[in-house]
């Protein structure tokens, strides 16, 4: 996806977010800057939102935001002075999965040969992004399970008393993950509304 967000005057200084139309919480955001005076003569400000910036480059930066708000991006070659302010956004919510399902009809002995939870996020600007699985809760039911049996999960691998919950599973068990708490890219923690229900046959 290439969507840039560019302000300038006619004098040719002109500020350009090189991914997105936003920035981005807890994410190296890039950040072209141009000036009719030439790179060496380039100032740079950028307050809001916990921001902190560095230099890729000439006429090239990275720019970082710790909070979620809006960034006031100032340019000055030493003759034109250009501001413009830009949204910073939360990284969407990923999806979170078993072996690439969301849910479903499963074999039981595919879901038992299962690790963990993962989550993906899809069709998202900037690639690489990671979420990390902090906890969920599991649920099973069914066949094998005459009283509902549920497992606190810590971490995004099956340990503990959810390995013993799947290892008793077979066709015609049922298994819900939920409660879902990940970390996000600026290391806050996010609860996850997805409920997954797999149906094992």
């Amino acid at each position: 996806k290439e969507v840039k967000y560019t302000v300038g005057t006619p004098s040719g200084v002109a500020i350009s977010t090189d991914a997105t139309r936003v920035f981005y919480e807890g994410l190296e955001n890039p950040l072209s800057v141009i000036g009719g005076s030439g790179d060496e003569k380039m100032q740079l400000t950028i307050e809001g939102a916990g921001a902190s910036y560095s230099k890729s480059g000439p006429g090239q930066y990275i720019a970082k935001f710790s909070q979620l708000g809006t960034a006031r991006v100032t340019a000055n070659d030493g003759k034109t002075n250009v501001t413009v302010n830009i949204p910073v956004k939360r990284v969407p919510d990923p999806t979170p999965m078993i072996g690439g399902s969301a849910g479903g009809n499963m074999e039981a002995s595919k879901f038992k040969a299962m690790r963990g939870l993962n989550v993906v996020l899809k069709d998202f600007v900037f690639e690489g992004v990671k979420f990390t699985v902090s906890s969920f809760t599991v649920v099973c039911s069914g066949k094998n399970f005459p009283e509902f049996a549920t497992a606190d999960n810590q971490g995004a691998a099956f340990s503990g008393r959810t390995q013993q919950l799947i290892d008793r599973l077979v066709p015609g068990s049922v298994v819900s993950i939920g409660q879902i708490e990940v970390i996000d890219p600026s290391g806050k923690k996010r609860n996850l509304e997805q409920l997954l229900t797999f149906y094992l046959d």
